[in-house]
């Protein structure tokens, strides 16, 4: 399995390197189109929106499927073919339509990539970081590509970095397996035969989980949607934004690397409960404002959070569910712990933003992260469980 390993990390680095290429510059490229605000914000929420769809339907594919890595292997080439389409499309209400059907594939690939990770038994902290070292790439790659070449480019190598990672699980699937590995697969498709989501939700450990995660990961992928207004107020420039995300991205490949080794000596419970109050202390201090210069040199506050939270909740589902249940496990920590968490966070970001400032926006989101601390704790999520699998 250990030879296999980098192939997983390549198609981490693929898989986040196509988002990186996307997210931080669609706003620009449906300017350039013409684009008013309010038609921007739309179909740049469409795609967090269709993940609550489409997270858990792919996940029950992948759950009844024998050879479930030929979904992801899918869902990558339809990544493909999409943006390429989209290209010529200028109307809003197509451009909508396309751009819905683009994330309908995409957003379970993240999922369902660190399912098939865990299920190869890989040391899942020290793979996720690449997707960490993807993301931060293309964020920079697709930048100089959009200045020098045109923002269309954005797509263009979308399209590219998806085909990658397709072949990449092309390679994973190819790749022999020992008889003990091949056994412990097909019992685990025999098993997914009697999964189900009302099945899922009756490990209260599970939801107790999937309702913690709620309360933080939204504000902290709704971060990078405030945080520029927050830097130019306090000081900073357009252009020392993207500088200040490079950072604060890649601390999080570093922290990812070794949150497994402090688990292991703190224990990954104790561990999501430092990084949640870590996030709600860090957010109450961006409601007060501080200067550009403190954001910049802080900057490695998101790679804790992050590295630990994007790496340890996902652990700990993993730890209460039986094997059988973990792309679905995985699949509804992706549509209600992030994207529905973080459409309610941009939605009242917005609000708050409007009518008192980017300070606000941040106290709001240090209340939700401490909201999450009470149910954390209600739960004894902070102590180590016993083995709680689903039957």
């Amino acid at each position: 399995m250990k030879q296999n390993s980098y192939k997983f990390a390549l198609l981490y680095i693929f898989v986040y390197s196509a988002m990186g290429a996307v997210f931080p510059l669609i706003g620009q490229y449906l300017m350039k189109l013409g684009f008013t605000g309010t038609q921007i914000g739309i179909v740049t929420a469409s795609a967090t929106a269709i993940g609550i769809v489409a997270a858990p339907f792919w996940g029950s594919v992948y759950h009844k499927t024998n050879n479930s890595k030929r979904v992801v292997l899918l869902l990558c080439f339809a990544a493909v073919i999409v943006p390429v389409l989209l290209l010529p499309i200028s109307n809003f209400a197509l451009f909508l339509m396309g751009y819905i059907i683009l994330f309908f594939f995409q957003i379970p690939i993240c999922p369902l990539i660190d399912t098939m990770t865990l299920e190869g038994n890989h040391d899942f902290g020290s793979i996720r970081k690449w997707g960490a070292v993807g993301y931060a790439g293309g964020v920079f790659v697709a930048g100089q590509l959009a200045a020098y070449l045109g923002l269309h480019w954005i797509f263009i190598m979308f399209s590219m970095t998806s085909f990658a990672a397709g072949i990449m699980v092309l390679f994973i699937m190819r790749a022999k397996t020992v008889l003990k590995e091949v056994e412990h697969k097909n019992d685990i498709y025999s098993k997914r035969k009697t999964v189900s989501i009302p099945k899922l939700l009756c490990n209260k450990k599970y939801v107790a989980i999937l309702l913690s995660a709620f309360f933080v990961m939204g504000t902290n992928i709704a971060n990078n949607t405030f945080f520029g207004f927050l830097y130019t107020s306090g000081g900073g420039t357009i252009s020392g934004i993207g500088l200040v995300f490079l950072f604060m991205a890649g601390s999080e490949a570093p922290c990812m690397a070794w949150v497994h080794r402090f688990s292991n000596r703190f224990t990954l419970e104790r561990m999501i409960l430092f990084a949640m109050i870590l996030s709600a202390c860090r957010f109450f201090w961006y409601g007060t404002g501080p200067s550009a210069i403190l954001l910049m040199a802080t900057f490695f506050l998101q790679g804790i959070v992050n590295g630990i939270l994007l790496i340890e909740f996902i652990r700990y589902a993993a730890k209460v569910v039986d094997v059988a249940f973990l792309g679905l496990s995985m699949t509804l920590i992706q549509a209600i712990s992030c994207n529905g968490s973080t459409i309610l966070c941009q939605l009242i970001g917005g609000y708050f933003m409007d009518r008192f400032g980017s300070g606000a926006v941040y106290i709001g989101f240090a209340i939700m992260n401490l909201l999450g601390v009470l149910v954390y704790l209600s739960f004894g999520l902070h102590k180590k469980p016993q083995e709680n699998f689903i039957d």
